[in-house]
């Protein structure tokens, strides 16, 4: 399944040697800045700002981030600016030196893994949501509906009524006083104003303050995602989401109202949006009043809203915003949080000529706000998440023929591998079929044509993979991309590694079912085998002794502590996407049990156990029965390592001192194993081509399985029966299940070394007992590949009905 070199991959030395010369390049720059004259100050504090926001931004794209800096600095020199470079430098090597994908060291929570805050919440802070409402009372009610379908704890809502003259508004928002007890509700004694209204609401609360038009619908989490942003760094003051109709904040084109994409709800764009945003936090020169959260140390620093220059609003939070930027506190974006927004429905008439007298005071009073709007909007820092959106259709494109499925698995090598790609192929009669490969920072898109895998595009990817950091956005885009783009009607996640579970919930945004194969107990624990630290089976559940569980250094090269503590993390974060998928499958009946044991809703769920279907041909029986008096010579196949059970192995050897096991290795084992095997014979690799011929020349009179955990199918029990060679396998597991089914093997404990040598001497002295087991081998069931599919269809046709956009012929 997976690879087991403790060697880091090639591609995180070369993009750490990449950082170190964008550094060194950076380095130079600011030397060459001393010896040049100055420009302009407003193009030299950007620049300084831009410096800075990388060393508290603590983003994960470190050399990108890096590399703009220098572009910026080459085309605008100044000596004024060298000065704050040379203090940021060194922190910017001392952020690069972090782990990838970890926060810096001075990060309180380090592996929250999202890159985004400097001063992270050390407990949720309270908010206070004021919703000014003047008449409209059905844009209204679609407003309060979605605030209180995402109420969060900590948050109140204050619903102010502006004087309507709509005689339904304030029965509707006292209704709304009296069913919620976080919600409170006031009359204004007559309208008074946009401006005086929400300064009405801000001296009504000592919490931080969310402005919220009442045209608006917000999304899962999005108090909490605006204050982590509001506590991202010291000085922020403002944040300000994406929406789809909110000025230069609107997504994908600014200043107009944007349809929604491939008939997405606002739910489902809200989560949509936060899969695939980077999550930048940009600086920007003014937040938008439609949604506004406003840190209390703000108001306590500058004040509330200018009443006397902004009575009716319209450009009042812009006036806001440069007051809080010549305090020395910034306004930021958040642009992973989405709220919909109908546009100015409570602002009554005479909003033309209110729009032309706010935008001509607010120049008035800040001659500088223009220039800044100009140069943010020229420099764009959202371009690259609104030429993405834009790449989306409206609608959800239909494709004629046969519908589409694509299978998730990782890039290692294994039975997944093996048997997804069978899988695939036999697909091909039903579908067209795609292969997303996922690696640590490569995926691949291949296609199924003929029989044949083809590779159709290949992406590189901005960060390595870490098991502990969500679904990156560049990951999500590219998925995103795969789904539209080729009309996926199913997906089937065959493995989470080199991915994450959150491909699920991603796939369920955009109405694709899923299916889910659990190839091994990585979704229980990133542990994978279930070993735990005394090298024995744990079954999930962690004990008490001081040491920790290891985990495959070649996939997962950081992890947080897990035992009795990130695997739990852990199981939450796979549960909740598991409860996005159609149906679940798996090879045996142990490991269905053990999977619903850690995630129980999936007793409820179609949960269907299919054995590995495989086309090994009419292989020869090349069993040859113990001979008296000689060594009994017993094969092992497969890739070997602890949980493989090379301990076994090396017990076995080690007590057997008369040499009456002759054992051959036919695959790959760990560095070591060599000088521990005594006289072990260890042939190497082997393909499916050659396996029959080289077990010939051998001649075995059985096979060893001595893994230590529970095997979840064991190909090379499969590969075995289909020789003529019975099986001396562990007592559990999917060795155990098809043992007990078909015979055609014996089953041992296998932390007990002295019985399996003791076994092995009993099976070379009793032929009548050894002819049965082979005899059963030859005879016990060995599912074809197209039986396999034949019983996955039936899931894929079942799981394709959840949706109305699919049909599965």
């Amino acid at each position: 399944m997976s690879r087991h070199s403790s060697t880091p991959p090639q591609e995180s030395l070369s993009e750490s040697a990449k950082n170190e010369v964008r550094l060194d390049a950076l380095a130079r720059e600011v030397e060459d800045l001393k010896r040049e004259l100055g420009i302009r100050d407003d193009i030299l504090q950007q620049v300084a700002d831009h410096a800075t926001t990388v060393v508290k931004s603590r983003r994960l794209r470190i050399g990108n981030a890096i590399g703009d800096l220098l572009y910026r600095l080459r085309r605008r020199r100044s000596s004024h600016v060298a000065v704050h470079l040379n203090r940021t430098l060194e922190q910017i090597r001392k952020l690069q030196r972090s782990p990838t994908g970890r926060r810096s060291h001075a990060s309180t929570r380090p592996w929250q893994g999202i890159g985004l805050a400097n001063n992270p919440i050390q407990q949720q802070r309270s908010v206070t949501v004021v919703i000014p409402v003047y008449n409209a009372h059905d844009d209204v009610r679609a407003c309060l509906e979605s605030v209180v379908r995402h109420h969060e704890r900590g948050s109140r809502i204050l619903l102010i009524d502006d004087g309507s003259t709509d005689t339904n508004i304030w029965p509707l928002l006292h209704q709304y006083d009296d069913d919620h007890s976080f919600i409170t509700a006031v009359q204004n004694p007559a309208n008074m104003g946009y401006t005086r209204t929400i300064n009405r609401g801000i001296g009504m609360t000592q919490n931080d303050v969310i402005l919220l038009n009442s045209d608006t619908k917000v999304t899962r989490g999005w108090v909490s995602k605006l204050q982590q942003s509001a506590y991202s760094r010291d000085d922020a003051g403002t944040v300000t989401p994406l929406s789809n109709a909110a000025g230069a904040f609107s997504i994908p084109q600014q200043n107009v109202n944007n349809p929604i994409p491939l008939d997405l709800s606002v739910e489902e764009m809200g989560e949509l949006l936060a899969f695939v945003s980077e999550r930048q936090l940009t600086v920007t020169p003014t937040g938008n009043g439609f949604c506004l959260y406003i840190r209390r140390d703000l108001f306590d620093e500058i004040g509330v809203f200018d009443e006397e220059h902004f009575p009716q609003g319209h450009g009042e939070e812009n006036d806001f915003s440069m007051r809080a930027a010549a305090a020395g506190r910034v306004n930021l974006i958040d642009d992973g949080c989405f709220v919909y927004h109908k546009r100015s429905a409570s602002f009554g008439e005479g909003k033309g000529k209110a729009l032309e007298v706010g935008k001509k005071t607010l120049e008035t009073l800040h001659p500088s706000y223009k220039p800044q709007i100009q140069e943010w909007l020229q420099n764009d820092p959202l371009a690259e998440l609104r030429a993405f959106l834009k790449t989306l259709p409206q609608h959800r494109q239909t494709k004629g023929g046969r519908p589409t499925l694509l299978y998730i698995l990782h890039d290692g090598r294994g039975g997944t591998r093996l048997t997804s790609f069978d899988l695939a192929r036999a697909a091909e009669a039903d579908f067209h079929v795609l292969l997303l490969t996922t690696g640590r920072r490569t995926w691949t898109l291949n296609e199924v044509v003929n029989g044949d895998i083809k590779p159709l595009e290949e992406r590189e990817l901005e960060t390595e993979w870490y098991i502990h950091q969500p679904l990156a956005h560049d990951r999500a885009r590219f998925l995103v991309e795969i789904l539209t783009k080729h009309s996926v009607g199913l997906v089937h996640a065959r493995h989470f590694l080199g991915n994450a579970p959150e491909i699920l919930h991603l796939c369920s945004v955009l109405d694709v079912p899923t299916v889910v194969s659990f190839h091994d107990f990585y979704s229980v624990c990133p542990n994978t085998q279930l070993i735990d630290d005394r090298g024995r089976y744990c079954g999930g559940d962690c004990n008490d002794g001081p040491r920790g569980c290891s985990v495959n250094r070649g996939w997962i090269l950081e992890i947080p502590p897990l035992k009795n503590a990130w695997v739990h993390v852990w199981r939450r974060r796979v549960e909740s996407a598991l409860r996005r998928a159609s149906a679940y499958v798996t090879t045996s009946q142990h490991t269905r049990d053990t999977i619903a044991k850690h995630f129980a809703f999936a007793h409820d769920r179609e949960f269907s156990v299919i054995e590995h279907g495989r086309d090994l041909g009419h292989l020869p029986d090349v069993a040859r029965p113990p001979v008296p008096n000689e060594p009994l010579r017993a094969i092992v196949l497969g890739a070997l390592n602890f949980p493989k059970g090379t301990g076994l192995l090396q017990s076995i050897l080690e007590r057997d001192g008369e040499h009456r096991l002759e054992l051959h290795v036919l695959g790959v084992w760990p560095s070591g194993f060599e000088d521990s095997a005594g006289n072990a014979v260890l042939h190497g690799r082997y393909s499916q081509s050659d396996l029959a011929d080289k077990v010939r020349k051998i001649g075995p009179a059985l096979t060893i399985v001595p893994s230590i955990c529970p095997e979840t199918f064991c190909h090379a029990l499969t590969e075995s029966w289909a020789m003529g060679l019975p099986v001396l396998g562990a007592d559990f597991g999917a060795v155990r299940d098809r043992i007990t089914k078909y015979g055609g093997g014996w089953l041992l404990d296998p932390y007990s070394p002295e019985l399996w040598l003791e076994k092995l001497h009993a099976i070379a002295e009793d032929p009548d007992d050894y002819d049965a087991r082979r005899r059963e081998a030859l005879a016990a069931a060995q599912p074809t590949v197209a039986e396999m599919y034949t019983a996955y269809l039936r899931i894929y046709q079942r799981a394709a009905e959840t949706s109305s956009a699919t049909t599965v012929s």
